[in-house]
C-alpha cells in the first residue's frame, strides 16, 4: 500500500534535508570577512601601483600587467589550509 510519493517520503524528507543551506559557523563568517578586506587591501595596492607607474612615465600597459600580477600572486589560496592547520596545531598544544 502506498501511503505517500515524491518528497512527502521518507527519502523525500531526507532528500529535502540535505538541500536545506546550514548555516555559517562563526570561523567561517570571520574567514569570508578577512578574505573580503584583504582583498580590497590588494586592489587598493595594484591600483596605487598603477598610478604611481603611470605618473612615472612607465608603459601603462606593462604597470597594468604587474599590477594584475601582484593581485593575483598576493591573493592567498591556500588561505582556509593554514587556518586549518593552525587550529589544528592549537589544539594539540
Amino acid at each position: 500500500m502506498v501511503t505517500a510519493t515524491g518528497m512527502n517520503t521518507e527519502l523525500g524528507k531526507i532528500a529535502n534535508l540535505l538541500q536545506e543551506k546550514e548555516a555559517m559557523t562563526p570561523l567561517q563568517i570571520r574567514m569570508t570577512q578577512f578574505g573580503k578586506n584583504l582583498s580590497y587591501i590588494i586592489v587598493l595596492i595594484c591600483i596605487i601601483l598603477f598610478v604611481t607607474g603611470v605618473l612615472r612615465g612607465e608603459d601603462p600597459f606593462k604597470v597594468l600587467l604587474l599590477s594584475i600580477s601582484l593581485a593575483v600572486a598576493a591573493i592567498p589560496e591556500a588561505l582556509p589550509a593554514l587556518i586549518t592547520i593552525a587550529l589544528s596545531r592549537g589544539a594539540s598544544d
